[in-house]
């Protein structure tokens, strides 16, 4: 049951690649990793027989192109956000020189 929640997070963007982390510390872990295989597949497949396989993939194609754009202007923030850490860093240290001699 475990393989159909960690596909079911994967695919709803609720960070199931945690879930695949720990996948790796079972004891059978090719039969989970098949098994993730088998409902990726058929979580994929579903939505084409209530609509076209078309617009599946075009579904698919647009949401990783907003993934990409997201994912820019992430990167932006990260480097502002670590230029800020950097900051925040060197005036600890200036500190600790300071403070220490």
């Amino acid at each position: 049951m475990g393989c159909i929640d960690d596909c079911v997070s994967t695919l709803t963007k609720i960070y199931g690649i945690v879930g695949l982390a720990f996948s790796f510390s079972l004891k059978e872990n090719y039969i989970f990793l098949w098994g993730i295989l088998f409902w990726a597949f058929v979580l994929f497949v579903v939505p084409m027989f209530y609509t076209s396989p078309q617009y599946v993939f075009d579904s698919y194609k647009e949401w990783v192109s907003i993934l990409v754009v997201k994912n820019d202007v992430n990167e932006l923030s990260f480097i502002r956000i670590s230029l800020l850490l950097e900051w925040f860093e060197r005036l600890l240290m200036l500190l600790n020189i300071a403070i220490c001699g």
